[in-house]
């Protein structure tokens, strides 16, 4: 996890348009999972108010919101929770060492220090130009992410034999679990929204351990992105309203088990349009309705799991 606070005056104008800028394009890479992202300021002039008017509807030009924003002051605990503290300029790299008592760890830095142009971000505040402020902070945002890529692996893990793919999931410590589980098991796991929590909330994390960095993950905007991104080889679901059982299937390398939310299951739609595919789970203790998402995972995933280990479909130790 990589935590990222940028800062500038008022944190009302750069910091903010740098703060969502750069969420916007970690969702668009699907690595939310590997970032906390905020930002605040160096005073506190500006402390409650919203975003400026004008940075707003800059944003809001390329497709960004930033509802509910306000500014809030950088105090010194900030050095200790964030890996990179990200000013806009001169100015407030001075006020964030005075803040810190210095930088013995290397936090901090400006926004454009890794562009092919180090300099200061332009400030709107003076120009009133934010569209010369987007470009510096797209820049500067785009150089920040490429900064912080995933390493590559030395070797290669091999291609995930099945995939566990939630369909809106609602609750994030299962959603944590389910990450564990598919760590464990060497799968893939893709959400498609839309969630019901943000991938940095404190239960996911608490839920997937130290196995999360490990989870191979994807998010996707909606069920249709999700197959042309996968191209999985089939497609089984499981429903309460499965025809057949889970234990009926057969499974076969590049097949995906997919499971639908917490409180309502899979689409409406989707009981006619995969009316043949859908699996259950049996239950026959009499008072059961279903079993809790996580333990359904773990139900379908190992059945999986047994039925392609025997013919090396699934490395691992027992």
């Amino acid at each position: 996890m990589t935590r990222i606070l940028f800062v500038c005056h008022g944190n009302i104008c750069r910091s903010p348009m740098a703060e969502f800028c750069m969420k916007d394009l970690v969702r668009k890479a699907g690595r939310e999972a590997e970032f906390e992202i905020e930002s605040a300021a160096t005073t506190s002039e500006e402390l409650g108010h919203p975003v400026y008017p004008p940075a707003r509807r800059e944003l809001a030009a390329h497709g960004i919101a930033c509802a509910g924003k306000t500014a809030r002051r950088a105090v010194r605990g900030d050095y200790a929770r964030f890996d990179r503290i990200v000013g806009m300029d001169e100015e407030n790299r001075r006020d964030l060492l005075r803040l810190f008592t210095g930088d013995p760890d290397g936090k901090v830095s400006l926004l454009l220090d890794g562009t092919d142009r180090p300099r200061s971000v332009a400030d709107p505040w003076y120009t009133g130009d934010f569209g010369a402020t987007w470009r510096d902070v797209l820049a500067g945002c785009t150089a920040l992410l490429a900064a912080t890529a995933r390493p590559a692996a030395p070797d290669p893990e091999p291609a995930a034999p099945i995939h566990i793919v939630l369909l809106q999931p609602e609750i994030p410590h299962n959603t944590g679990a389910i990450g564990r589980l598919c760590v464990g098991l060497g799968c893939d796991l893709a959400l498609v929204r839309p969630l019901g929590f943000r991938l940095s909330e404190g239960a996911v994390r608490r839920a997937g351990l130290d196995y999360w960095p490990h989870l191979r993950l994807s998010v996707h905007d909606n069920w249709e992105a999700y197959l042309a991104a996968a191209k999985p080889s089939r497609l089984h679901f499981l429903s309460t309203r499965g025809g057949r059982s889970l234990y009926e299937a057969r499974f076969a390398p590049g097949d995906a088990l997919v499971f639908g939310c917490e409180s309502a299951g899979l689409p409406a739609p989707f009981y006619e349009r995969y009316r043949e595919a859908l699996l259950r789970i049996p239950m026959p203790g009499a008072h059961a309705r279903s079993l809790n998402l996580a333990n359904a995972v773990s139900v379908a995933a190992y059945e999986a799991y047994r039925q392609l280990r025997p013919a090396g479909g699934l490395p691992g130790r027992t």
